[in-house]
């Protein structure tokens, strides 16, 4: 199972790394963050759009599994590109999680609480 940590210029690293350490000791292999996975594949799609639906719903060409399957977040805010892999993901009944440093929680959805592009989105939780 491959599994995104969505990430903002505001996400303190010590939160990234803990969630990587957690998601691996539960036995997911493969993790990445939202910086890796732009720097590896938005110019391969250009746009926004493109590089959010390939994350969110992409499916590996060889493989034909899912580029990812979870998507965890350590933000109650996001911006737009990250509330936009999420939605989507969720719409296609992908696993979206929000980690508060302790525990896993679902998410139910996203809504807009700004203008601001860089937080301007928040997590609806259970």
């Amino acid at each position: 199972m491959s599994t995104l940590i969505l990430i903002s210029s505001h996400t303190e690293e010590d939160k990234v790394e803990s969630t990587r350490f957690m998601l691996q000791e539960e036995g997911d292999v493969e993790v990445s963050d939202s910086q890796q996975e732009y720097d590896r594949s938005f110019p391969l799609y250009g746009t926004w759009e493109g590089w959010i639906n390939h994350v969110s719903g992409g499916v590996d060409y060889l493989s034909r599994l899912p580029v990812y399957s979870k998507f965890i977040t350590v933000d109650t805010q996001l911006g737009k590109a990250n509330a936009s892999i999420i939605e989507k993901a969720l719409d296609a009944g992908k696993e979206c999680l929000y980690f508060d440093g302790r525990d896993f929680t679902g998410i139910l959805s996203i809504h807009q609480i700004g203008d601001n592009w860089s937080d301007g989105w928040e997590i609806v939780t259970l």
